[in-house]
């Protein structure tokens, strides 16, 4: 298994040992979240890490991340344009259609910024943009600077921070 594959493995599994509860009504919609992935039920945070973890499979395959177009859908069904021409489309990097959406039932929201880096994030439970949005990059920021980390040593475009 390759260095970053082994880092993601790493982080999803710790991600599942010491994951947090808590108690205000948005932490709770989150704990009582499920999807299934895989026959499995996962919640919130290990499904946007999974989305990540996938988005990183994709550009290793690929050459770069779905792009703001492609959103992504990419990492389910394989776009008509993809971004790169490094390497084929292996996907689906995802299993179901369950992971483009947030617990209140709205689409995630994905987009690349002007330096390539992803942003991943619900609108929360009001559904505008807030200061109660959950984004990846604050929900995990070690796991960020790292996989910036890992980006920067490969050469690769790094995810948002």
């Amino acid at each position: 298994m390759s260095h970053p594959y082994r880092f993601l493995a790493a982080a999803c599994l710790s991600l599942l040992l010491f994951a947090s509860c808590g108690e205000s009504p948005t932490e709770k919609a989150l704990e009582e979240y499920r999807i299934s992935a895989s026959g499995q039920e996962i919640d919130f945070k290990m499904q946007m890490m999974l989305i990540i973890a996938a988005a990183e499979i994709y550009r290793n395959h690929v050459g770069a991340y779905p792009s703001t177009e492609n959103g992504i859908h990419a990492l389910i069904a394989r776009p008509e344009i993809l971004e790169a021409t490094s390497g084929p489309w292996n996907g689906p990097y995802l299993d179901n259609e369950a992971f483009m959406s947030d617990p209140w039932g709205r689409p995630l929201s994905y987009k690349l910024d002007d330096d390539g880096a992803i942003e991943l994030k619900s609108l929360g439970p009001d559904g505008v943009e807030s200061s109660d949005d959950l984004i990846a990059s604050r929900m995990f920021p070690d796991w960020y600077k790292e996989m910036q980390s890992l980006a920067k040593t490969s050469n690769k475009t790094p995810l948002a921070e």
